[in-house]
């Protein structure tokens, strides 16, 4: 499912969650920008669902601490602006 597909752009979309059930081989950019995200949890399974992840939009978000990403070893960018971040 979606093999080649290279960016995921869901911004404004009031997205509150989300849950990674598939596989993304070719994703390098993921923009989930200004919806209502107040959690992200980057389990080591978004790793391997997007093991070509270089850019990472979470902006706009109520987002209130920094996931841990260090399990996606491609990643370049993570953008957090106007998260709220203490």
């Amino acid at each position: 499912l979606c093999t080649g597909l290279q960016t995921l752009d869901l911004s404004g979309n009031r997205i509150r969650a989300v849950h990674i059930t598939g596989s993304f081989p070719a994703l390098t950019e993921l923009i989930l920008s200004h919806n209502t995200i107040s959690s992200f949890d980057a389990a080591p399974s978004f790793a391997v669902s997007f093991p070509m992840l270089t850019s990472l939009d979470l902006s706009d978000n109520p987002i209130a601490y920094v996931p841990a990403l260090g399990a996606c070893k491609s990643l370049e960018i993570v953008n957090m602006l106007h998260c709220g971040i203490t």
